[in-house]
């Protein structure tokens, strides 16, 4: 289990450092940024909440790996 927490963390750093991983026939893992902003809402007092810059995993699988799921067993 720890291999896999590993292999999961070195992921995350690669995209963290803007990097894209490939995993050939499975999927491509990547870090989007989204920019901060400034939420004006009057409910609040202020009405103003900030939204710092912040990174999403994003994953895409491959083709290979979207056919191997959809597969169905042929009798």
């Amino acid at each position: 289990m720890d291999a896999l927490l590993d292999f999961f963390n070195l992921i995350i750093e690669e995209c963290r450092s803007g990097e894209t991983v490939r995993i050939k026939n499975f999927g491509t893992f990547a870090a989007k940024e989204y920019k901060g902003r400034k939420l004006v809402t009057p409910v609040m007092d202020g009405g103003e909440i900030y939204f710092g810059d912040s990174l999403a995993l994003r994953f895409r699988q491959s083709q290979v790996a979207k056919m191997k799921l959809n597969e169905t067993e042929k009798e």
